[in-house]
């Protein structure tokens, strides 16, 4: 899947198996590498929560706020367009 935002293309792929982070640690679900416009999320994850984490990684893509605030942001806003 690809999505354009503010005139880039970004390709949003899954997983086959749980992500990592670079000490080995099995607590990621989603990476955004700005880079290469690539967003990758834990495919072994449940469909609610892979989407959950799409959209925390397009806040990082689209901003430049701290985890915390992405976070808070991301549950609330997923929350709001569920319901």
């Amino acid at each position: 899947m690809s999505l354009k935002m503010d005139g880039m293309v970004w390709k949003v792929v899954t997983s086959t198996r749980e992500l990592e982070s670079d000490n080995g640690v099995v607590a990621i679900l989603g990476i955004m590498e700005e880079k290469e416009n690539l967003i990758v999320i834990d495919g072994t994850a449940n469909r609610q929560r892979q989407e959950e984490v799409l959209l925390h990684e397009i806040i990082h893509a689209a901003s430049d706020l701290p985890e915390s605030t992405v976070k808070e942001l991301g549950k609330r806003l997923y929350g709001l367009l569920q319901d």
